[in-house]
């Protein structure tokens, strides 16, 4: 196992200022999103830093964005980009990989570094703690069972991946939120998950293992599950 910098962070917001720290970008750099999704959240931070953000995406719902946000949305397989070589300075895989079919994941980090001179990828962990484990397994399954993927790879798994393209460089982090859900903000936590299971017209019982893991968190309280970055650089 390669070596890691483990970072504790308060939120999801550090993340994206560790990113930026690491690949020292400029306004006006141009940055390819893999994975805009519905909220948009990594293409609205490469926009609020002045980047020329293009962005790609397999849900063509996500084609809303171009409007909304002023930028251009590319509704294709990331594993088959349609741009030049070298078209950007970085792209960015935002919470995006696990829900790509793994046979699928090397000829998505092969596109990213042909279009782009860096590369980063941040993905949750899996959980390791028993109500964690279970929170994951109701994301899975919910998922799964309208054909989606949601299934998240160890460290390992993604490191290897990214080395097995020859990074001139290659930055590790395992990031660990300091605070964990608690009863204070259990409801707003999963609340987030059974709004998204809605949105995808999940079967109602996966809704109800939701509602019911809200009151596991709110006795007991839960982790937040760890989060890798891993950067590669190719120029």
């Amino acid at each position: 196992m390669e070596k890691q910098i483990i970072k504790k962070i308060s939120d999801y917001n550090e993340i994206f200022s560790l990113i930026w720290k690491e690949l020292k970008i400029k306004g006006g750099q141009n940055a390819l999103d893999i994975g805009v999704g519905t909220r948009a959240i990594s293409s609205k931070e490469m926009l609020n830093k002045k980047l020329k953000v293009v962005g790609v995406d397999i849900n063509p719902d996500c084609q809303v964005h171009s409007k909304l946000l002023g930028i251009p949305v590319h509704i294709c397989d990331a594993s088959f980009l349609p741009f030049k070589d070298d078209s950007y300075d970085f792209s960015l895989a935002f919470f995006s990989m696990h829900e790509i079919d793994p046979k699928k994941h090397i000829d998505v980090l092969k596109e990213m570094k042909r279009v782009s001179k860096k590369m980063v990828i941040v993905e949750p962990l899996p959980n390791t703690n028993e109500i964690g484990k279970l929170y994951d397994k109701i994301w899975q399954e919910a998922m799964n069972s309208v054909g989606k993927f949601e299934i998240y790879q160890t460290m390992d798994y993604w490191s290897t991946l990214v080395s097995r393209l020859a990074p001139k460089k290659k930055l590790q982090y395992r990031l660990k939120i300091k605070k964990s859900v608690t009863k204070a903000n259990a409801d707003e936590f999963c609340e987030q998950g059974i709004e998204h299971f809605k949105k995808n017209r999940v079967e109602k019982k996966y809704i109800d293992e939701m509602k019911n893991l809200t009151k596991k968190i709110k006795k007991s309280g839960m982790e937040h599950t760890d989060m890798i970055v891993i950067i590669g650089f190719f120029d």
